[in-house]
């Protein structure tokens, strides 16, 4: 369960008075009257947040009214989001109505859901409402009503007898949802290519920066073969991750062939070709290397060019422990790799007739 503390609260359109506030349209869609025909709908300096409401006007005789706001195609609002919430302030002139209205939501297809008699005071000021959308929470729907689009809002009011005329008050009408963002994981092997899987889904190892929901568990399998641990010390190929919300995490699965019995694993990485020593053993090889060891403390020394580093580690039996050593690069410097495509490139340019029929 995800606590409410945690929920980004999200309001669409992005200032939830804009439906309200200098224009009957807006970006998102547009006010409309449907009943009476001859009543009138305009911007009014009355409200109870920022300058204006939408105010419409009914003429005397009318004994109900109908009008609503209509978003354009494909800006529909998905009544589905995690919260979503439809949220206006209604004030409906005082001696003019009665004390219930109905509001009707419409789907793209036509299809309509519908709370009715819904109490307000009208007392000719403000009463702000908040109606959770969504089914099993009071609204009646026609069938197959689909909450993913909710194209139109309608609000209809019934004119206390006599019929006199009178004005409605719309303020800050919008949505209201929640909205959690991703947390990001990205899963390294060493070497890389390892297949794993989240859940049902499958992957190669790099895979950087993958989108998980937030307080939610997600089971981890990497390719158990020859695997050796996890970054955390973890021995078993299928773990469990749960991010917090925009959490970015790392993981790296390890693979070599076991320590011999009694000793543990040293495995070290640099950003260049460094030599590496651990000084109690005398032990020296070049980086990405792995040095079996007794379980106990060392101190690892990597060369670069005439740069040296030196760093002290803690072996534990069993258990791969990695280091990585960052030099300072010279000005200069070009990776192999993208040295060896710029040869290439060259060779193209300069022997055409090499790489052509």
């Amino acid at each position: 369960m995800v606590s409410s503390n945690r929920l980004a609260i999200k309001s669409y359109p992005t200032n939830p008075d804009d439906w309200s506030e200098e224009t009957l349209s807006a970006a998102e869609g547009a006010w409309q009257v449907n009943h009476p025909a001859n009543a009138q709908l305009s911007l009014d300096a009355i409200a109870t947040v920022g300058n204006a409401s939408v105010r419409l006007y009914n003429p005397a005789g009318g004994n109900w009214v109908d009008f609503q706001f209509s978003l354009y195609d494909g800006r529909e609002f998905d009544g589905t989001k995690s919260a979503a919430t439809l949220n206006f302030f209604i004030n409906l002139q005082a001696g003019r109505w009665d004390a219930v209205f109905d509001v009707y939501l419409y789907d793209a297809a036509g299809r309509f859901a519908s709370r009715k008699n819904i109490s307000v005071t009208v007392d000719g000021s403000f009463h702000h409402f908040a109606l959770p959308l969504g089914s099993g929470v009071g609204w009646e729907e026609t069938s197959g009503f689909d909450w993913r689009f909710l194209k139109a809002i309608m609000f209809r009011c019934l004119v206390a007898y006599p019929w006199p005329e009178g004005n409605i008050w719309i303020d800050e009408f919008h949505f209201s949802y929640y909205e959690l963002e991703l947390g990001k994981l990205t899963i390294l092997s060493d070497p890389l290519g390892k297949q794993f899987r989240i859940d049902s889904s499958y992957y190669t190892t790099p895979q950087y920066g993958l989108g998980l929901l937030p307080y939610t568990d997600y089971t981890i399998g990497i390719d158990s073969t020859d695997f050796k641990q996890w970054e955390n010390g973890d021995l078993n190929p299928v773990r469990t991750i749960n991010l917090a919300e925009a959490q970015e995490l790392t993981i790296t699965a390890y693979y070599a062939t076991a320590p011999p019995p009694g000793k543990g694993t040293l495995y070290v990485t640099a950003n260049v070709t460094a030599t590496v020593e651990v000084i109690e053993t005398g032990t020296r090889k070049t980086t990405p290397c792995y040095f079996d060891l007794n379980p106990g403390t060392y101190t690892v020394r990597a060369t670069y060019k005439e740069q040296t580093q030196e760093a002290s580690v803690s072996i534990s039996e069993g258990i791969t422990t990695p280091i990585n050593f960052n030099f300072k690069l010279p000005t200069n410097y070009i990776p192999v790799f993208l040295g060896l495509a710029c040869i290439g490139i060259l060779a193209i340019i300069i022997y055409p007739k090499l790489t052509t029929k």
